[in-house]
């Protein structure tokens, strides 16, 4: 895709243009009828191809005025129309904000992956087969919670790495939780992504593409799973990762 502006070359992972600095950052309209971002054109197509953003959504490029998502997104979306550089107020999310939404999400998922689990039911598309997997991910889903919730009560902060287990017992209360059922490590089950240690939210530029805590070895050892290893993510989304996928998250 190229810049309206200066018809430079801009990659779908940038919200400015690299030549003259043209604000290409999106705003989704929420169904709530609230913006939410800045996100890159990447991070929108991710969401949508995730199903949390639906491809009916109206955008903001750079602040400007609200558009159809999906031309953007076609076959050839071509160039990215810049808007006005000068974003409204209250155009993005605050960390909290994502925090909170991201901990309802959390919960959510957990009830649906818990029942899925108990009826020995294959969850299609959202992790590996069988109760093994099915338990892992909803441990990893709780520990991602856990991790939200101490953020939110540590100026948006995430535990150390050396004693994130420790710091996260006030809000798992299960210490089983750190042990992955298909592992054979124990409570060394999982490890925290050393790059987050006591690091703030805001200083996480993609936290959909930023591992937080994972099976052990990823994303270099042996596969903990048959397809790879289950991952949560620092925005709060868990899912399986296979060694093919593992390089295009930002390296632990």
């Amino acid at each position: 895709m190229q810049c309206v502006a200066c018809s430079r070359p801009v990659r779908e992972d940038q919200i400015a243009c690299p030549g003259c600095g043209t604000n290409l950052s999106l705003y989704v309209l929420g169904s709530d009828r609230k913006p939410y971002g800045p996100y890159s054109l990447a991070d929108v197509r991710r969401y949508v191809e995730d199903g949390r953003v639906p491809l009916s959504s109206q955008v903001s490029v750079g602040g400007g005025a609200w558009q159809p998502l999906a031309p953007l997104l076609g076959p050839s979306p071509g160039a990215y129309v810049a808007r006005p550089v000068r974003a409204r107020d209250g155009a993005g999310m605050s960390s909290t904000a994502i925090v909170l939404i991201a901990i309802g999400g959390l919960f959510l998922l957990g009830l649906i992956g818990g029942a899925l689990a108990l009826r020995g039911v294959r969850s299609g598309g959202l992790g590996l087969a069988g109760p093994q997997g099915d338990s892992c991910r909803s441990n990893l889903k709780q520990i991602g919670l856990g991790m939200l919730m101490f953020a939110q009560d540590h100026n948006e902060t995430f535990p150390n790495a050396d004693t994130w287990q420790g710091d996260l017992m006030p809000y798992i209360k299960n210490a089983q939780l750190f042990n992955c059922p298909q592992s054979r490590r124990g409570n060394a089950s999982y490890q925290m992504n050393p790059r987050m240690s006591q690091l703030r939210l805001a200083q996480i530029p993609m936290p959909a593409m930023t591992p937080l805590v994972y099976d052990a070895g990823f994303p270099n050892g042996t596969p903990t799973h048959p397809e790879g290893w289950n991952v949560v993510f620092v925005d709060g989304h868990c899912k399986a990762v296979t060694p093919a996928e593992a390089a295009q998250y930002l390296s632990p």
